[in-house]
């Protein structure tokens, strides 16, 4: 983050403990640089309290010549009034830390934190007292309150942007689209095929607006069963239902309070919470089940899906009221296979992830990267980083190469073709369908269930499921 006049002594000093021989010390590079700084006064006793260091800014914060100090014990020097007070002689009556203002003959005022260093008998061997000026304390004041809100803005930055990796003028654009709507607190409607990365997008949001510090709450519609995701999203109160909590639950809008909340995949919502949740939008007030109060919420709402909101109105599936209500500003993240640009710096970087994670040092040869360039990934990112993690583990060699990828990708058998042949061909439009069909007969195989093979090739379990119909695929 960055070092307070505290903070970096508090590092000399750790560095120094570590160490026996304090005179040599004082020579150390590290050490002086920091007991030669502008700001900071420094005075080093030995176990009784005499004077063996002096430090130039001492000499500007104190008035006071290094030469009436050195040699000489603190108890003299205050004996003489020299001093009003001693941090020296607080150190050795109370053995510890101890934070002391103090006052010079010379009209000076300034803060002193004396420090203990012990022997390995626990005793006393040396105290190292650093001093600022009144005002000098007053301006780092100032100054910290200056830093910290710069380096919270930088870390918001630096957070929303460390996880989201793309090269493309598409995602770029998004990126930008984002910085412009999250200051605001309009309803953000994100689409985009499964595995696009739309709640990273959702998270660039989040951190980049007035609410990035207070709750942001995640729901998947898909993955609750409908019997309970009102209770989920509303809450009820004691009593409501049998089984409930005896004290009633909170709702996730509750939870979300003065935060965002995002409903990812909003297309699988009962028809039956809908309007329920588009009167929550229009007034920002809940009833939890059972209760008959009407509660306050103040919430952002951003929304995800990968289905054609319009399509699932036309079926009757999704009101057109509450799609015009979350729809607000939509941003609409393209395939993997629309930003291909992004696949070498994907790839590279979910090979240095796993390579990490399974203490591995595999690469990628260009051929390979070309050759993943040129894939179809119907899981789109989180496609490309299971293929990853499956190459890392799987591989022969540290260097990745055509014959891997066509290995453990589900690929049909075209290691004897010519690298150009390879590349080209399977960029033909009307092998698209035959390598989507192959890569899904393998896993389906492999894994006998729609819902690992989803998993697997980072897919809903409904892409999945429409794709096995589509190709008739069997076990």
């Amino acid at each position: 983050m960055y070092i307070t006049y505290k903070s970096a002594w508090e590092m000399i000093i750790l560095v120094y403990t570590k160490s026996n021989d304090f005179p040599e010390r004082l020579k150390n590079q590290f050490f002086t640089k920091f007991i030669d700084n502008p700001f900071i006064g420094v005075n080093i006793t030995d176990g009784e309290g005499r004077v063996i260091f002096v430090n130039k800014t001492h000499y500007r914060i104190t008035g006071q010549n290094p030469q009436e100090y050195l040699g000489r014990k603190m108890e003299e020097l205050y004996d003489e009034r020299a001093v009003s007070s001693s941090a020296v002689m607080e150190v050795l009556k109370k053995k510890q830390e101890v934070v002391v203002h103090q006052a010079t003959s010379a009209g000076k005022f300034f803060e002193v934190y004396g420090v203990p260093v012990f022997n390995e008998e626990k005793n006393i061997e040396y105290i190292i007292n650093y001093l600022m000026d009144i005002s000098d304390i007053e301006y780092f004041k100032a100054y910290q309150k200056e830093l910290e809100a710069q380096y919270k803005n930088l870390k918001k930055t630096v957070e929303s942007m460390d996880r989201l990796i793309y090269r493309s003028e598409a995602m770029e654009k998004i990126v930008e689209q984002t910085k412009k709507i999250s200051i605001s607190d309009v309803e953000v409607l994100i689409t985009g095929p499964s595995g696009v990365g739309k709640e990273l997008i959702a998270e660039l949001v989040q951190k980049n607006s007035k609410r990035y510090e207070k709750p942001f709450i995640k729901i998947n519609c898909a993955a609750i069963p409908e019997n309970l995701l009102e209770s989920e999203l509303f809450g009820y109160e004691p009593g409501a239902f049998t089984g409930g909590s005896k004290k009633g639950k909170k709702g996730l809008f509750e939870e979300a309070n003065e935060g965002t909340i995002l409903l990812d995949e909003i297309g699988e919502l009962p028809l039956s919470l809908q309007s329920k949740l588009l009167r929550v939008i229009q007034y920002h007030e809940i009833r939890r089940i059972g209760g008959t109060k009407l509660k306050k919420v103040d919430f952002r709402l951003i929304a995800s899906t990968n289905a054609s909101l319009k399509e699932l109105i036309e079926q009757k599936k999704f009101r057109s009221d509450l799609y015009y209500r979350i729809n607000i500003i939509e941003i609409n993240v393209p395939s993997l296979e629309e930003r291909r640009e992004d696949i070498p710096i994907l790839a590279e970087h979910f090979l240095n992830i796993f390579n990490a994670k399974h203490s591995l040092k595999r690469s990628l040869s260009n051929d390979a990267v070309d050759y993943l360039s040129k894939m179809s990934y119907p899981g789109n990112v989180r496609g490309l980083r299971n293929i990853m993690e499956s190459l890392v583990i799987q591989s022969h060699g540290d260097t990745i190469g055509i014959n891997d990828i066509i290995q453990f990708t589900g690929e049909r058998d075209k290691a004897n073709l010519p690298k150009d042949e390879i590349l080209e061909d399977i960029n033909l439009k009307e092998k698209t369908a035959e390598f989507e069909k192959g890569i899904i007969t393998k896993y389906f195989k492999k894994y006998g269930s729609v819902k690992e093979t989803a998993q697997a090739l980072g897919c809903e379990q409904s892409t999945i499921s429409k794709k096995i119909k589509k190709y008739k695929i069997q076990k």
